[in-house]
């Protein structure tokens, strides 16, 4: 079993650890942002932990739990959606709450203290329009990491994030994928056959098919909710 800590800094960052030992592992680092529960990494990161993988999540902007704040006028430069729902103006929290510079500046230095092999960005569709900016912090902060992006918003707009700079985006499932991933760090010419996995290449983008569902969910362990 893994070990889990985190801590708070700034109200805005997070980090969960998980880690396996007796191996050599990869270090993967998983991004949320805007999520209050963030289910799908710690799906994900409890199937790589238990496959003998170093494990990480940092959450910015995890305690904003109000997804549709009230606004009082339009906002004309917006990332997500805005609604008229019981007679008032309502946005996504990505618009509300936008994420600083110095934000931005605590994420590469949370990246830069883990040193990870690949990193993760759990993305929604509102998300899409911060990919640029992300790449450049996920640089910053680690440059030789392999850059992965999924979620609903990369699989449905790969091409996006890998114009913006991402090396990967998963499609669909990730459990597979990640595990994939972890196991081939290094090889792209492997990483671009993989399935349920988009790359760009001199010639264009490569979409590999997806592979068929898993049917039976107790193959994967629970969500990991461990804290310190």
């Amino acid at each position: 079993t893994g070990k889990a800590f985190c801590y708070a800094c700034s109200n805005v960052l997070f980090l969960i650890h998980y880690r396996s030992g007796g191996m050599k592992v990869a270090k993967i680092v998983f991004i949320s942002l805007y999520e209050p529960y963030w289910l799908g990494v710690q799906c994900l990161a409890s199937y790589l932990l238990e496959k003998g993988h170093d494990v990480h999540l940092l959450c910015l902007k995890a305690g904003y739990i109000d997804l549709h704040p009230v606004l009082w006028k339009p906002v004309e430069e917006h990332h997500g959606y805005q609604m008229f729902s019981n007679n008032t103006l309502q946005c996504m929290a990505i618009d509300a709450q936008r994420i600083s510079e110095r934000e931005f500046a605590l994420l590469a230095q949370e990246i830069e203290r883990l040193g990870p092999d690949i990193i993760g960005l759990s993305a929604r569709s509102m998300t899409d329009a911060l990919a640029p900016r992300l790449v450049s912090v996920f640089k910053e902060g680690a440059p030789s990491a392999l850059l992965v992006a999924g979620g609903h918003g990369p699989s449905l707009v790969p091409e996006h994030y890998l114009l913006s700079g991402f090396d990967v985006v998963v499609r669909g499932d990730g459990e597979e994928a990640l595990l994939d991933l972890a196991e081939n760090t290094g090889n792209i010419a492997r990483i671009r056959s993989l399935p349920n996995i988009s790359t760009r290449s001199e010639t264009g983008f490569i979409h590999n098919p997806l592979r068929a569902q898993t049917k039976n969910l107790d193959k994967y362990p629970y969500p990991l909710q461990e804290r310190e």
